[in-house]
């Protein structure tokens, strides 16, 4: 299999929370650069923390979608350019050193939003990724940047209720409960 189109399932495991698609694209050592402002278990290694960055993401938002515009390899990497598109119809929990820093209520917007992301490579596996993406567009898009007074008003209720932290909890076992996935793969069934 080109190792493009290994790339190309890995998002699908990601928009899917396919167990066995994760297994099979991601290495057992795979590290996700990214993974800091997200629940603890997307820092696992692995199919698990790609599992658990995929649950993350789609509690967020709905209708995900990844549509690759230019893919490039060499022995080392691949580089993709893509458009990153959802809805914002859930809680988007925010985290710094596995502690929540803050919870966007949902606002039912859409965004549309341009990333590159590059894959590290080990012979023919996937065994890390960092990004740049545009954070702050898809924040404006969502209606949470600048955030207006309603979404202020919100945002103070759900922290005052507890809502904001029991968003953050519910996060924080998805992930978990998507990364445990990985790891009831039989072993004959494991990369690495």
């Amino acid at each position: 299999m080109d190792i493009r189109e290994k790339v190309r399932l890995q998002y699908q495991a990601l928009l899917t929370g396919d167990v066995a698609l994760a297994v099979a694209t991601t290495a057992h050592d795979w590290a996700n650069d990214e993974a800091d402002g997200e629940p603890p278990a997307c820092r696992i290694p692995g199919p698990a923390g790609l599992l658990a960055t995929g649950a993350w993401m789609r509690a967020a938002f709905s209708d995900l979608r990844f549509v690759e515009r230019v893919s490039v390899a060499d022995e080392r990497h691949v580089l993709s350019e893509i458009t990153l598109s959802g809805t914002h119809t859930g809680p988007f929990t925010i985290f710094e050193d596995g502690r929540l820093a803050q919870v966007l209520p949902p606002t039912g917007k859409a965004f549309a939003v341009r990333q590159f992301h590059l894959h590290r490579l080990r012979g023919d596996e996937i065994i890390g990724h960092s990004a740049v993406r545009d954070d702050l567009g898809m924040l404006t898009q969502i209606g949470a940047f600048p955030p207006g007074p309603r979404l202020l008003a919100r945002a103070l209720a759900w922290r005052l209720t507890g809502r904001a932290a029991r968003a953050a909890q519910d996060a924080i076992a998805r992930a978990a409960a998507a990364a445990a996935e990985a790891e009831r793969v039989p072993a004959g069934q494991k990369r690495g």
